[in-house]
């Protein structure tokens, strides 16, 4: 089939695996992505990254000017969508921009003149009442979608109030396991070193760091020896926020370098940062009614054989309980994220072993190759079942 797929994430490379994996089951994917886009490791704002593999045509990348760059309901994509789609001539357009956004309206419109399928990616995990027009634009583009695609339970549940869980379906992340993969040399249930933890991630107040550096500061207290586990975090961010939990790390009396701070993180050595600790902590808090969408980052990290502690904040205690592959405990109680790094260091061997439940878990079911499965069943369902379809009375083939 034909597809063009709009998504600001596919910016960069390795947020298109999807699209690669369907190209290379013979689909032809055309990806419009955005001129740039706000950076949450960085200060920068995004480039688009070229295609890893342009030698293959069946994957082509379209960059696209913004106008309302930055306000991300008001965004409209630049050249127009309505050329691009009278040139390609999909079967599918797959949305993956937020179903109250002016872009989602733009190519759910264009998408019809052009008698296109729609699918929509949504990742609404919260009730919202949306003033209009942006109330109307919502329900115009679900009830448009041939197919709506949900990252959770909970993005379902929100769908069920007006009635489009009908036609939905859990479609989560994925991680691609060429790049999150273990490393070779495990020594992680070793006692003879310090016991690393660490955060990956956009630093901001509802990430929950303050809580992190409390439970460090009660593990030290309670420590004869304050070297026995150290913390990295890898990130950049809000710079306020930043610099409270500086002043917050002397004020614990937190003794240096024991909290190592390491900045933005280049996407393609994350992996690196991850595979080198014991833990992964994520300990998101509901700061003005946050709610965690997924966690992307239980996956890759469980992909690399690094276990989790979550907080209990959106979808994320779903997550590691599902795979089995992490401690979850009461967001913003330090208390109890002290406790799981206390049973972590001293059952290190059963720590190794959850890490493995959730490896396993991972493979089994959050991979690339099974999201594409999945999306090429609802790709035919969404789509008329002839392989070739009529378009201004011209014949178009599907593959």
């Amino acid at each position: 089939m034909r597809m063009i797929a709009v998504s600001h994430a596919a910016i960069l490379d390795i947020n298109r695996r999807l699209f690669v994996e369907l190209a290379q089951r013979g689909h032809r994917v055309l990806l419009a992505v955005p001129s740039h886009w706000n950076n949450d490791f960085g200060s920068c704002p995004l480039q688009p990254e070229p295609l890893a593999h342009p030698s293959d045509k069946r994957l082509l990348l379209r960059v696209c000017r913004l106008v309302m760059a930055g306000k991300t309901a008001l965004q409209l994509y630049l050249p127009g969508s309505w050329p691009m789609l009278a040139r390609w001539r999909p079967n599918i357009v797959f949305i993956d921009e937020e179903p109250w956004s002016f872009a989602a309206l733009q190519w759910v419109l264009c998408a019809k003149l052009a008698r296109a399928s729609i699918i929509v990616y949504t990742k609404e995990n919260r009730e919202r009442s949306y003033p209009v027009p942006f109330s109307w634009i919502r329900h115009i583009v679900l009830r448009s979608a041939g197919h709506i695609l949900a990252i959770s339970d909970d993005a379902v549940r929100i769908l069920s109030l007006d009635g489009y869980d009908m036609k939905s379906s859990i479609f989560p992340h994925a991680v691609d396991t060429a790049i999150f993969h273990k490393r070779e040399d495990d020594e992680r249930t070793s006692n003879d070193r310090p016991f690393r933890i660490g955060f990956v991630g956009r630093i901001a107040p509802e990430k929950g760091l303050d809580t992190l550096l409390r439970a460090i500061a009660l593990l030290v207290a309670e420590s004869k020896n304050a070297s026995t586990i150290v913390t990295h975090i890898y990130g950049a961010g809000d710079e306020a926020y930043t610099a409270e939990l500086r002043q917050l790390e002397q004020s614990l009396g937190i003794l240096a370098g024991l909290i190592r701070w390491h900045g933005a993180v280049p996407h393609d050595r994350v992996p690196d940062a991850m595979r080198s600790l014991d833990a992964l902590v994520i300990p998101t808090v509901a700061y003005q009614g946050y709610k965690e969408q997924f966690g992307r980052v239980v996956i890759e990290a469980l992909a690399c054989g690094v276990p989790v502690m979550t907080s209990d904040n959106g979808e994320l205690p779903a997550l590691a309980r599902k795979t089995g592959g992490g401690l979850v405990f009461p967001e913003g109680n330090a208390s109890a994220l002290a406790d799981c790094l206390t049973v972590a260091m001293r059952e290190r061997k059963a720590l190794a072993d959850m890490a493995q439940h959730g490896y396993d878990y991972v493979l089994g079911h959050y991979t690339y190759g099974m999201l594409a499965t999945r999306l090429e069943e609802i790709m035919q369902r969404v789509t008329t079942p002839s392989s070739v379809h009529t378009h201004g009375g011209c014949a178009r083939e599907d593959r």
